[in-house]
This record gives C-alpha cells, structure tokens and sequence, in this order.
C-alpha cells in the first residue's frame, strides 16, 4: 500500500492522522487470537461468578482487549493501567451514578473525574472511561451492585486480562510488562553505557518529553530504543558490505573439552591472552574458558599455581557452555552493541552446526572502523 497508492492521497491520508507502517501479518494474528483468548477468558469467568448480569457489560473490556493484545507496548496497556485505571474509573463511576440524580451531569463529571485522577495516579487507560460510563448508565443491574462493581466484575474481569496479557504475550515472544526505563547491564561502577556517553541518552528523551504539556504514548526507553536500531541501519548502509568474514581472524587458537588446565594456562600466558573458545573433535564450539573462571575456582592467579591439584583439573569441568555468536554473512553493524554495552572481549564466528570458522575481538572490530574512516 505504502509504495502504490498516490502521493497526494498518501498526504492527505498522513495529515489525517492515517499510519503507513507496515504490520506483519504474523503480528495482526497475534493481536486478533489474544484478544479472542483474553475476552473468552474475561466473559466465562464473569458469567460464573455473575450470572444473573446480561453481558454487555463487560463491552470496555473489548477496547482493553486492544491495548493489550495489538500495542502491548503502549504506556497505557500496562498492568497497573488497566488495573488501577479501571478500579478507579468504576469506584468513581459508582459514587457519580448515587450522588447526582441528573444522568448527563452524572455521566458528564463520571468520566472527567476519572481521567483527571488516573493521570495523577500514572494509570491512565482510554477504557476506563467507558468503565464510568457503564456504571452510570448500566441500568438497574449495574446500580444494585453499588461498590461492589468495581470488584465484581471490574476487578476480575481487568485481572483476567491482565493474567491473559502475561500468559499470551511472552508466549509469542512479546515483552509485556513494557518497562518505562532500560534495565542496564549490572556493573561495579555507576558510570553509563558505553552508547550513552556520547549522543542523545534515555535521560535526554525523558526531559524533552518533560516539556510537553500533552500525553505521549511512549516512553523514553522505547525512543531511546529505535534511535539506537536507526542509527545501526544508517551505519549499516555507511558501512556497505563489510560482514564478519571480512575481519575475524581465521586462524584461532582453542582448547579441547578434555585439555588440562595447566595446558590452558600455558596458553594464555604464551599468547597473552584472556579466554580461548573450546572445541570438540568435530572442531564445534562447546564451551569457552578464560583467566576469570580459572581465578573462581582457585584463590586468584598465584593459587591456581600452588593447586595444580585442586578439585577441576580439566577445561570442561570450568569451562562457559552458554556462549553467544555470530554468523559470517553478518554485518559489521550487529558487533557494535556486543563490544560497548555488553562488555564482550571477542565473539566466535560459527557456521553451520556451530563449527567455528574465526573470532573477531575488540581489535578487529576498531581496524575495521579505523579503516573506513580514512577510506571514507
């Protein structure tokens, strides 16, 4: 649609607020099979716990199904949004539909009241305005229940959802809860990533979003987040086509599973070196072993030396088995995060059935950059 439709309607339709991103059909089934799974869910157990209530009434909890299900991400599809913001907008809700005998100025203050107190609250949820809604107009049914409507069904009909949101979501490999800040790596020093030091940092988005006086819905760490993924693809397109092959070094030294240490410790000594990949007969990455695993097993360096027959005596008895990777045909953009914020030394390059084919270390990776920037 985006490449065939005409220019000027593509303005016009933009200026209407109109969206040309693309949605992968894998994503729209996602959406449409956990609003059905949550909705399903949401409606039984009311039905069971409220038979003698038509329906309808639990009608908001199809626009929540929508946050939750098709922009899991958004700000106010978040647990305590639809949480909090329905408890709030129905115990409003309920206290409008008592006080005011007039149903339009109940209805009227209903729904102001309750957007004004979610977004002092941080629990703002478009739904649960029809929540205040429903509890004025729901009719008799709804009036009975009084305050218990904001606990039968409100409460369990949002927490159904949000259980189903949990379950579903993480299922298909979305990340829901959505947190409102990066959760950065753990180090023994406060300073920031490497990424952040330089350049526009989450802090900088926050503060600027600060100065808006209208809602946005989106966080910093989301901004923050495609600017990195943006500023990869124009440095993949700087970079052209310079992959992985193209730098790692071929020829790797290694260690086998069953090496002993002290030939490991040979090698990093002679070699000046930190961490060797491991291989087993088929020449496969299985593991990789470095000074520091040594130094947890023994007392230090020095110990490792004076207990030569301490109780691991060879490589895969300490060795890492979980080891991250990468292929050759990859860009030399897919390193950058891999060496700056996550702290990595060097990266195994592997082929088919993990076979290592070389390693590209922080060296290779500088070169490499060095290089383009002199030929560019």
């Amino acid at each position: 649609m985006k490449n065939s439709i005409n220019p000027k309607l593509r303005h016009l339709l933009s200026n209407l607020g109109v969206s040309f991103n693309q949605i992968k059909p894998k994503e729209q089934v996602f959406s449409a099979v956990g609003a059905f799974l949550g909705l399903l869910l949401s409606s039984l157990v009311s039905h069971l716990i409220l038979g003698s209530v038509n329906p309808w009434f639990v009608a908001p909890m199809g626009a929540s199904a929508v946050l939750l299900f098709a922009v899991p991400a958004s700000p106010l599809a978040q647990p305590w949004s639809i949480l909090g913001g329905n408890l709030v907008a129905s115990l409003i809700g309920v206290w409008a539909a008592h006080t005011f005998l007039d149903i339009n100025v109940a209805l009227s203050i209903a729904v102001s009241l309750a957007i004004f107190v979610m977004i002092s609250l941080r629990c703002l949820h478009p739904p649960s305005g029809a929540i205040a809604m429903t509890a004025v107009v729901g009719g008799p049914a709804i009036y009975d229940l009084g305050y218990s409507f904001a606990l039968w069904p409100v409460a369990i009909n949002s927490a159904l959802m949000v259980i189903a949101a949990l379950l579903f979501n993480n299922l298909v490999g979305r990340r829901y809860p959505h947190p409102s800040t990066q959760q950065d790596i753990k180090t023994h020093v406060t300073n920031p990533l490497p990424s952040d030091r330089l350049g526009v940092t989450s802090e900088d988005f926050q503060q600027v979003m600060n100065k808006h006086a209208e809602l946005l819905d989106i966080n910093a760490s989301d901004l923050k987040e495609l600017m990195f993924e943006a500023q990869q693809q124009a440095y993949q397109r700087i970079t052209g086509n310079v992959r992985c092959i193209d730098i790692m070094t071929k020829n790797v030294l290694s260690l086998k599973a069953d090496d002993s240490l002290v030939t490991a410790l040979s090698l990093f000594e002679q070699n000046n070196l930190m961490s060797l990949p491991v291989l087993n007969e088929k020449h496969q990455l299985v593991g990789t072993l470095s000074v520091y695993h040594l130094m947890q097993i023994y007392d230090g360096y020095v110990g490792f030396r004076t207990h030569l027959d301490g109780p691991a005596q060879f490589v895969y008895q300490v060795m890492e088995r979980k080891v991250f990777t990468v292929k050759a045909d990859q860009p030399l953009s897919d390193l950058i995060p891999f060496f700056t914020d996550k702290g990595f030394h060097y990266l195994p390059v592997v082929g088919a059935e993990r076979t290592l084919e070389g390693i590209i270390g922080r060296a290779d990776v500088i070169a490499a950059l060095f290089e383009l920037q002199v030929s560019g």
